[in-house]
């Protein structure tokens, strides 16, 4: 009976763990507000509503109501001082091959929607300058022009973990087009990359994060074809009249 008892409770507790492991992957309602040192309760310490304080909280987007928006690399690394630089890293033709871009800006709209779950949802381009190859190092390598800009790209957090926000090109597979040349001995030769796919980031506040490892985990993101990483953040603000009595450059924030 003892033997029995055992079983039974070691069955009880799988299906516990089980069900922990289920709750706390399930997708999860979200929605977009602003980060304003006019909401109440005051509950955050920075602008960006990330820090505990009493000098920012969050204020609520009308559902339905499309929002301008801006993206920005700026404050995105050490405490919200400095910019968070974005880094591509996969193969191309063999050689392992990282690009690396200093800044990051964007622009488009995004939607509270109430059905058939709350989530966000929104549409934008992002460019990355000041941007370089620095593996393979000593090559001569160069991006083309020292720009990229992404396809449209559309973002979502329906059928999401609370605190995730998905990316995929708003048509076709296709994120961005990234022109390599001047490598030494063709290695990898001159040619237009394509980093394709979808990318999963990571919601803190009003900037999301994505980092090599885990999108290598998610093996969603190709660069060159084979499966690559992106290192990254991007934090999102309200842009210049945007919604009527809203502060321009006020973060937005998911939760």
């Amino acid at each position: 009976m003892i033997g029995r008892k055992s079983v039974i409770g070691i069955a009880v507790l799988c299906a516990l763990a089980f069900s922990a492991f289920a709750a706390a992957n399930a997708s999860a309602a979200q929605k977009a507000v602003t980060c304003s040192s006019t909401a109440v309760p005051k509950t955050f310490g920075d602008a960006h509503c990330t820090g505990a304080g009493s000098t920012f909280g969050h204020a609520t987007i009308a559902d339905n109501t499309v929002t301008t928006i801006t993206g920005t690399n700026a404050q995105t690394a050490s405490n919200t001082t400095v910019a968070r630089v974005s880094k591509l890293r996969g193969q191309l033709a063999g050689v392992i091959t990282e690009v690396q871009c200093t800044t990051v800006k964007g622009h488009g709209t995004l939607t509270n929607k109430a059905a058939p779950t709350a989530h966000v949802e929104g549409e934008g381009i992002i460019t990355y300058s000041g941007c370089t190859v620095t593996a393979p190092a000593g090559k001569g390598c160069v991006v083309t022009g020292g720009a990229v800009t992404t396809n449209n790209l559309f973002a979502t957090t329906e059928g999401r973990a609370a605190g995730t926000l998905h990316f995929k090109p708003a048509a076709g597979t296709t994120f961005a087009t990234i022109p390599i040349e001047k490598c030494a001995g063709e290695s990898p030769p001159k040619n237009n990359y394509l980093a394709t796919g979808e990318l999963t980031g990571q919601v803190s506040g009003a900037t999301t994060t994505s980092t090599h490892a885990q999108t290598t985990l998610d093996e969603e993101l190709e660069f060159g074809g084979v499966e690559a990483g992106l290192d990254g953040a991007l934090t999102i603000s309200m842009a210049e009249g945007s919604t009527p009595n809203i502060t321009a450059g006020q973060a937005i924030a998911l939760t």
